[in-house]
């Protein structure tokens, strides 16, 4: 570009005449576009900023006469080539913008494209992409398209879920000349339910007495969810068993209660099959298994027959026969013996 009115060219012209015969006269019969340019005396002037974009070259036929009469003519041409200067910088359709993406999306996939343009032509008006801000490296750009895509794995549930990263459109104006815009762009990740409720242990060893009273807590369970929100919200159920009407699970802590009479005589021990389900639809799942040991309590009495009975014998019975034999049973594990509670010195048991 150049300022209005400026001499770009001194034009030097000879003719051999004398006086008037001498004197010569140019203007310019073609070329001219746009009238950019005019001679004055033997100066070639600019008359109006150039610009490289509308026009990169001028080629001007020049009319040269001398004052003799008839004059003499002849012509000339001068080709004017302008030289472009990074004027421009890359222009973007917007400053910031935002985004939301499921945490789920796969490296790979393009989620966002840089719309950016540049004025100047040749090397000037080429824009080069380049990123800033994304330590995490969660994200590539392509930096002679502007397209973003995901690099990495991501995941909701490690910080940071929003991340802002700053897009540069830089031209091709060289080290000392370039021009750059900016993009703000803000990424939000979008919970997903990529994570099932685990529990710490496959198997859980519960011990609880014999007819302890209703709601004696036995134990609990625990499994933990890495989703965040509903997503991360653990419950708790008994698969149908055995032992589902003589525990209660309840739902939302995990603990384990007594629901009905518990017998040793009847079970020794239970096994329950425990599911814990997170707050997702669908749900994600994991299951684990408690083992509950029943233990015996001295609960029952024991049962002897005959339990009145009389007999006679006769006295001449030697002594250490056997004179009856008493049968005994209780519901309790074991008999742990026989004695006479009243007796005198010539029996016993």
């Amino acid at each position: 570009s150049h300022q209005p009115a400026r001499i770009v060219r001194r034009l030097v012209v000879v003719d051999a005449d004398d006086g008037l015969n001498g004197v010569v006269n140019i203007t310019i019969s073609a070329g001219n576009t746009r009238n950019k340019f005019d001679i004055s005396g033997a100066n070639l002037m600019l008359l109006d900023q150039l610009d490289y974009e509308d026009t990169t070259s001028y080629e001007l036929i020049l009319d040269i006469k001398d004052s003799g009469s008839p004059p003499l003519e002849s012509s000339g041409r001068i080709v004017i080539r302008v030289l472009p200067i990074n004027e421009q910088a890359p222009l973007m359709n917007k400053s910031s913008d935002s985004l939301t993406l499921p945490e789920d999306t796969y490296a790979g996939t393009l989620v966002y494209k840089v719309q950016a343009t540049d004025s100047d032509r040749g090397r000037d008006g080429e824009i080069t992409f380049t990123m800033a801000n994304n330590s995490s490296g969660s994200f590539i750009l392509d930096p002679a398209s502007g397209e973003l895509f995901v690099a990495t794995e991501l995941d909701y549930d490690v910080a940071p879920n929003t991340m802002t990263i700053t897009i540069k459109a830089t031209d091709g104006g060289g080290l000392s000349d370039a021009k750059t815009s900016v993009l703000s762009l803000t990424i939000r990740l979008q919970d997903t339910n990529d994570n099932p409720p685990l529990f710490a242990s496959s198997l859980y060893k519960m011990a609880v007495d014999e007819n302890v009273p209703l709601g004696t807590i036995i134990g609990s369970v625990k499994a933990v969810d890495k989703d965040s929100g509903i997503f991360g919200q653990v419950y708790y159920r008994i698969l149908g068993n055995a032992g589902q009407k003589l525990f209660d699970l309840d739902n939302t802590t995990g603990v384990i209660k007594t629901a009905d009479s518990i017998d040793y005589e009847n079970f020794k021990e239970y096994y329950l099959f425990v599911t814990a389900y997170d707050g997702g639809r669908p749900a994600l799942t994991s299951d684990t298994l408690v083992k509950v040991q029943v233990l015996n309590k001295n609960d029952n009495d024991p049962v002897i027959s005959p339990s009145d009975l009389v007999i006679t014998i006769s006295e001449l019975t030697p002594s250490g026969a056997t004179i009856l034999t008493y049968l005994a049973s209780d519901k309790d594990t074991n008999i742990t013996g026989f004695y006479l509670v009243e007796t005198t010195q010539n029996f016993e048991v």
